[in-house]
């Protein structure tokens, strides 16, 4: 009989104790495709690609004005298209507002069907 309340006393601790553990979660937050983003929260390494790019066709400080979630469907990192203002001129072409994707840690990116303000797609691979 002792051994029996001995039993149910500690299993009762146990249970207790369980209880009061902190829970602590593992998970990592999920990337969402298509997320919109806080342009203020996004990683500096970001802002300084796009400051960078923008730097190369006449903007040093371009504004970003949506960011939003994607994934490269080759490599599966994760990466932000960007909706980009400014005042960028390249060759005979101007224009005041660009997309980009670039890579979520600020590594690589690329200027996404850039076109100036007729239209008229400017060849960012092109050498001026």
């Amino acid at each position: 009989m002792r051994s029996i309340k001995l039993g149910i006393i500690t299993g009762a601790c146990v249970f207790l104790l369980a209880g009061c553990s902190p829970f602590i979660n593992t998970n990592k937050p999920q990337w969402k495709i298509g997320q919109t983003v806080q342009t203020s929260t996004l990683p500096s390494a970001v802002v300084q690609f796009v400051d960078k790019a923008g730097q190369r066709i006449g903007d040093v400080h371009p504004k970003i004005t949506r960011a939003t979630t994607d994934i490269d469907d080759a490599t599966q990192k994760h990466m932000y298209r960007l909706e980009i203002t400014g005042d960028f001129t390249y060759m005979s072409h101007h224009a005041t507002e660009l997309s980009m994707i670039v890579d979520a840690d600020g590594g690589a990116g690329a200027f996404v069907y850039p076109n100036d303000n007729a239209f008229n797609q400017i060849n960012l691979n092109k050498s001026h």
